[in-house]
């Protein structure tokens, strides 16, 4: 069977993590040709799982995020979790090899644009907005 990134992850993104915990867990073997595509032996089951494990992760982190961004730690701990991520992949690419350009770019662009945007607006979110609400808080 013949996967490419698109039969990988379907026509519509939103849906991508739930298919890659799907795949994580229920097909591993995917992972060999759309991500650890030069070192395809060292994909197995448990990393299927680990790799599901973390997508499902940093979902949670992001809702989490998403519904109260004006909190330090928690703002704080879904950007770590894309550094961690573009880390990672950058070593895979750069470093053991796993991973072609290819295979790397997709989760790479995800995480890069991802640290940028959140450390673009740490300010905005965990300062500004907590200290401009507190003068008006107070005062009702």
């Amino acid at each position: 069977m013949h996967c490419t990134r698109q039969s990988l992850l379907g026509s519509d993104p939103r849906n991508a993590p739930a298919i890659i915990v799907y795949i994580g867990i229920a097909d591993p073997d995917k992972f060999k040709i759309a991500l650890i595509d030069k070192e395809p032996q060292l994909v197995n089951e448990l990393y299927g799982r680990l790799f599901a494990t973390w997508t499902l992760l940093t979902c949670g982190l992001c809702l989490i995020c998403a519904r109260n961004p004006t909190n330090p730690a928690i703002y704080g701990a879904t950007l770590l979790s894309f550094v961690v991520a573009l880390a990672h992949f950058l070593t895979e690419l750069l470093v053991f090899k796993t991973m072609s350009l290819k295979g790397a770019a997709s989760p790479m662009v995800v995480a890069g644009l991802s640290v940028l945007w959140m450390g673009a607006g740490w300010n905005y979110y965990t300062y500004h907005v907590n200290h401009d609400e507190l003068p008006a808080a107070a005062e009702a």
